[in-house]
């Protein structure tokens, strides 16, 4: 089952199941930061360091360090520096827990360290999500059960992602992947 989904997860963060939104906050640092994640590309050390010094500007609301550090997380996850990524989205979840891609991209990060059970249990609760958001989570949450081996789950996810969101190059790729599986 892993060996299914490898195509799969290898292109899930491009197809949506990945750290897509960034949040903007409203100092220099924290946009430059923002823009460098929207703007694609590698995160060079360099680049890296504007993300991680943005987490540190005492100017920043609660609300707006929050998001800094969901940024830093991204970053960090582009990276494959999990356990990092995994630091900075918990710091950004005691600022401000009602940041709504926390949840998500907590999750990514869990299932790229190898954690399933992390990543299903932020995600257990898709329907506080908003709509937006929910075939996002249900993909993550899809690929952490096909982590697991628990086929029937991971394709129930993404089938309900389809529900959502017809086009959603992740479900459509992980159906067609694991309907190969026996």
């Amino acid at each position: 089952m892993l060996a299914a989904l490898a195509t799969v997860w290898s292109t899930a963060a491009a197809f949506g199941a990945g750290p897509k939104t960034v949040l903007r906050a409203g100092a220099p640092l924290a946009v430059q930061c923002s823009d460098m994640l929207l703007g694609g590309g590698p995160i060079s050390p360099a680049r890296l360091k504007i993300c991680e010094d943005a987490t540190d500007d005492e100017s920043l609301t609660r609300s707006e360090r929050a998001k800094a550090f969901v940024n830093a997380g991204i970053a960090r996850l582009r990276r494959d520096d999990y356990g990092r990524a995994i630091s900075h989205f918990l710091k950004a979840e005691r600022l401000d827990p009602s940041v709504p891609e926390l949840p998500i991209n907590l999750a990514l990060a869990y299932l790229k360290a190898g954690d399933a059970d992390a990543a299903i249990s932020m995600l257990n609760d898709i329907e506080s999500l908003g709509a937006g958001y929910q075939p996002v989570a249900l993909c993550t949450r899809g690929l952490a059960y096909g982590q697991k081996g628990d086929r029937d789950r991971a394709l129930a996810d993404f089938r309900a992602a389809l529900e959502k969101h017809p086009d959603d190059a992740t479900a459509v790729e992980a159906l067609r992947e694991l309907s190969t599986v026996q």
